[in-house]
């Protein structure tokens, strides 16, 4: 089951760390960050998000790293996946993963879309019928 208002923000440098968690605690979320790939795998091994802002160049473990390990493990987490990344093409050109994810945003970032894309990981994880809580009988 998805932790309902967590997204895990997995970026190296601590500018964007500062302002992607800005950007989840005013959309009404909580942010978990981390500044490697291994400690996001670490993470996501026994917890779910709302949504996993990634970075693809990181140490240790590269953003690119975590996706593989996402679709081998956790497949369905993928669709929770948002890149935010200042990477060339390059970098994910040959990452099949990519076509799963929510999104992929290049620094700098439109700020608008990728609030968008936050908005439709929670919004998604709303409409799933084994996330919503039974309802009380009256």
């Amino acid at each position: 089951m998805v932790s309902t208002g967590e997204v895990l923000i997995a970026d190296d440098d601590a500018a964007t760390c500062s302002l992607l968690a800005a950007i989840v605690l005013r959309r009404g979320l909580r942010p978990v960050v981390v500044t490697d790939g291994r400690r996001a795998v670490t993470l996501l091994s026994s917890h779910d998000y709302t949504a996993i802002l990634l970075d693809l160049l990181m140490p240790e473990v590269s953003g690119v790293e975590v996706l593989a390990w996402l679709a081998s493990t956790k497949p369905e987490a993928l669709r929770n996946v948002i890149v935010v990344t200042a990477a060339h093409e390059s970098a994910w050109a040959a990452c099949p993963e990519i076509a799963f994810i929510r999104g992929l945003h290049r620094k700098p970032f439109d700020l608008d879309q990728l609030i968008d894309a936050i908005d439709a990981c929670r919004d998604a994880q709303e409409e799933r019928p084994g996330d919503q809580q039974p309802r009380k009988s009256r």
